[in-house]
């Protein structure tokens, strides 16, 4: 299996986060792109600019990476992946996100697939998407999301966006606890909207449990 990645990285105050999220993505067996954003246009058409780059750079890719540049990365993630995707059939699978923030983490190791019809709660959905630290998109699903036009209003909440994608166009949203990726920045979109994050949004945006290595020996 044939993968493409790449992170998406943008300017910001404090620390730099970039040079440990390559270094982690190269433990885990990776060698991405970086695609270096302006902050001004918002992180979704950022992604999406990003993920189509990719797509037309490398094109026929089994599988399409998109990552965020503070992350941690579970060793050995690559050749896990090459073992086990896809979780579902390939053709109704939109996306296949590496992280399990702590609001949605399940006791149960493996993918989950996030619902995505009425919620009990009154939420919408696509809300629950739960951070866009890491997809992977399969081919097919990756090309069709780089063929939409985002809307105006859409600047960030990139999981929102994906989520509500997957939804429309009637294709599988799945998430893998414990988490592969997690959390190493202090400004999230989640929950605050391009700000530092509070105590309360910091403890929700770190992953529920982090699996620090995907084949342990």
């Amino acid at each position: 299996m044939n993968f493409a990645a790449c992170v998406v990285t943008t300017p910001r105050d404090g620390a730099d986060y970039l040079p440990a999220t390559l270094d982690a993505l190269h433990c885990a067996g990776f060698t991405p792109d970086v695609f270096r954003d302006d902050p001004a246009t918002g992180a979704y058409p950022a992604f999406k600019r990003a993920l189509r780059g990719l797509v037309r750079r490398l094109p026929g890719m089994d599988g399409y990476l998109m990552f965020q540049d503070d992350i941690r990365v579970a060793l050995n993630l690559e050749p896990w992946l090459q073992a086990n995707l896809w979780p579902g059939r390939l053709e109704r699978i939109g996306c296949c996100s590496l992280y399990c923030p702590t609001p949605y983490d399940v006791p149960t190791d493996g993918w989950h697939q996030l619902d995505l019809g009425p919620q009990d709660d009154g939420m919408v959905p696509w809300s629950k998407g739960g951070g866009a630290l890491g997809y992977v998109f399969p081919r097919h699903a990756a090309e069709r999301f780089c063929s939409i036009n985002h809307s105006p209003e859409s600047m960030n909440q990139v999981d929102h966006r994906v989520a509500e994608w997957c939804m429309e166009q009637r294709l599988d949203y799945w998430r893998h606890s414990p988490s592969f990726l997690d959390h190493t920045g202090e400004v999230s979109t989640f929950g605050v909207y391009n700000g530092p994050m509070t105590p309360l949004v910091l403890t929700a945006r770190r992953a529920g449990r982090f699996c620090p290595n995907a084949m342990p020996d």
